[in-house]
């Protein structure tokens, strides 16, 4: 389950994106971040809280690294709008997997 946390450490969810991300970029300022949203596996089973993807669920996040401030989530095009509005449209977003950046 990957989030993203500041290298200097978080003191609120506030600070976060949280899991699980899937696809990021960032700029010297800016991480920016696709969510795919979680369910319980066994929803039946209180026993077990294992979550999983709800690929039915994705979530999109701008976290400002110098003011530790988050925003979000957007919706897909919510996102775009403020990819713009943030002067952050030359990001593109990258599978967290991939090789370099």
């Amino acid at each position: 389950m990957i989030q993203v946390v500041p290298k200097s450490g978080w003191h609120s969810d506030g600070d976060i994106i949280p899991e699980k991300v899937v696809e990021i970029a960032w700029n010297d300022r800016y991480v920016i971040a696709k969510q795919v949203g979680l369910k319980e596996a066994y929803p039946n089973d209180p026993n077990n809280s294992y979550m999983i993807p709800n690929e039915s669920e994705m979530y999109f996040w701008i976290l400002d690294a110098s003011e530790r401030t988050r925003y979000g989530p957007y919706s897909e095009d919510e996102f775009e709008e403020k990819l713009i509005e943030f002067n952050l449209a030359d990001l593109v977003l990258r599978d967290v997997d991939a090789e370099a950046y």
